[in-house]
């Protein structure tokens, strides 16, 4: 009607699955969450079907709800398949910045 082009789509996470282990540790991707175009995701979305590539990624570069999530190195593997991407993301790290709590051993005799 105006002749603007409509704005870009925004590859999203758009359906999550966490496993136990995840679960156990408190990771999650938020439903919805928006994928960084520099992502191994975003990358894989955009090649050819049956197409298959991993990497390494920060998740502070990926945002959902206009924030970014915590700084944590993750392992991604992804393949195309028709018109998505299924992927695995494994966190390789704790979740950076947070101190780890320190336990002191006592011996007694």
């Amino acid at each position: 009607m105006f002749g603007d082009d409509p704005p870009p789509g925004e590859l999203r996470a758009v359906k999550v699955i966490p496993n136990k282990a995840a679960q156990e540790e408190g990771f999650t991707i938020p439903t919805n969450m928006r994928v960084p175009a520099a992502s191994v995701l975003h990358r894989r979305f955009d090649a050819e079907p049956q197409a298959t590539s991993d990497g390494n990624e920060d998740l502070s570069h990926w945002e959902s709800k206009g924030k970014s999530l915590e700084g944590r190195a993750v392992a991604v593997e992804g393949r195309k398949v028709a018109d998505r991407v299924i992927a695995i993301v494994q966190p390789v790290e704790a979740v950076k910045g947070k101190k780890r709590e320190e336990r002191a051993v006592l011996f007694s005799e």
